[in-house]
């Protein structure tokens, strides 16, 4: 039986470049060799696609790191609507499938999606919308608060001509909805913790705004949740598996972009999450309900609070291409739940192939004769 040829695309241009070549290391040491033949596109910083030659991928699998981009302009790749990729030289690329491991900006927020629909190429995860919508946490919520979801509560801001301005405003809403309680300030659609910052009650708001700015030109806050933060790994299109859940426990602060990826020692990974077996039942049940909600597909992270002055689950928000590594929270709760890593990756694919063939059957013209 011949070998279902996977193009693995990482890297990209977003603040999670480097979180993404650390996820695809793990791809290139963890595929089944045996059912699939893997080749590598490397994003670079500036958006440019370029075939690697297969020394990179030899290179990952004996040094065990991540994967390098090596920017050669002879393997540059450009894409053709309807007939996949051509080389520098006109040489066609279609591979069977694209696994899209490519997080953040430009990757995770629909645009790549929708250039391999464009492209005519199968791949693996959510398709634009649902990809769009969790990577903008405030359509998360709203489109998981229509479904009857409890969320965590937020409010919305977008940047005016003075940062001073904005700052009084946004201020006085936090003052008035939750006074005497820290909060989060985020970029309205970025991932990884990136551009977050904690906020003290009665503390200046300025920089963090300032910082939430430089990645999106839309800001939400949170009030801060005391309580139990919580993740389920969920897989599937039309039937949904929740895995198992599990439990971050920061040791410093709360669960930034440092303690995701250059602090080995930032937080605890209690998996399975150590809590109430009705709560932990709840919660697998919430995080199937809030990817139907937002019409998710192939895989997604699910990320909840269990809050302590309410004894309630809140939803925070989606990661539909979470952190791959194969330490990383959405594989080992795969692995809890009784899934390898390996199996995990062919699952995936699977997925990915199954709906391209579902696509395969829908007709795209109409005559009206």
């Amino acid at each position: 039986m011949s070998k279902t040829e996977v193009l693995l695309l990482y890297g990209g241009k977003s603040g999670e470049h480097e979180v993404s070549c650390r996820s695809a290391g793990s791809i290139c040491r963890n595929i089944d060799y045996d059912r699939f033949s893997l080749r590598l596109c490397g994003i670079s910083r500036s958006n440019r696609w370029f075939l690697q030659p297969d020394t990179v991928r030899q290179d990952a699998c004996r040094d065990g790191d991540a994967v390098r981009i090596d920017e050669d302009p002879e393997r540059e790749l450009s894409g053709m609507p309807g007939s996949g990729f051509r080389t520098a030289h006109g040489v066609p690329l279609e591979p069977d499938i694209v696994f899209p491991l490519v997080h953040g900006t430009f990757g995770e927020d629909g645009s790549l999606q929708g250039y391999m629909e464009t492209l005519d190429l199968d791949y693996v995860g959510s398709r634009v919308f649902a990809s769009a919508a969790c990577f903008d946490k405030r359509m998360t919520k709203r489109l998981c608060s229509a479904a009857g979801i409890p969320c965590v509560e937020f409010l919305t801001f977008r940047a005016g001509d003075s940062l001073d301005d904005l700052s009084r405003t946004v201020s006085q809403q936090i003052s008035g909805a939750w006074p005497g309680r820290a909060v989060f300030v985020k970029p309205a659609r970025c991932g990884s913790s990136v551009g977050v910052t904690r906020v003290e009650t009665g503390a200046s708001i300025t920089e963090s705004l300032r910082s939430a700015l430089e990645y999106d030109t839309d800001i939400m806050i949170e009030p801060e949740v005391r309580g139990r933060e919580l993740e389920c790994a969920v897989t599937g299109n039309h039937e949904i598996t929740a895995h198992a859940v599990g439990e971050v426990q920061p040791i410093h602060g709360y669960y930034d972009y440092r303690t995701k990826y250059l602090d080995e020692n930032g937080a605890a990974l209690i998996i399975p999450a150590d809590i109430d077996r009705s709560v932990y039942e709840d919660a697998r049940l919430m995080a199937a309900d809030a990817y139907r909600a937002c019409d998710c597909s192939g895989f997604a992270r699910v990320d909840m609070f269990y809050s302590n002055d309410t004894n309630e689950l809140l939803l925070n928000e989606i990661n539909t291409i979470p952190g791959f590594t194969s330490i990383s929270m959405f594989p080992s709760l795969c692995r809890e739940y009784g899934i390898s890593y390996t199996d995990l990756i062919s699952l995936l694919i699977n997925l990915g192939k199954d709906q391209g063939r579902e696509v395969s059957t829908l007709r795209f013209d109409f005559d009206q004769s």
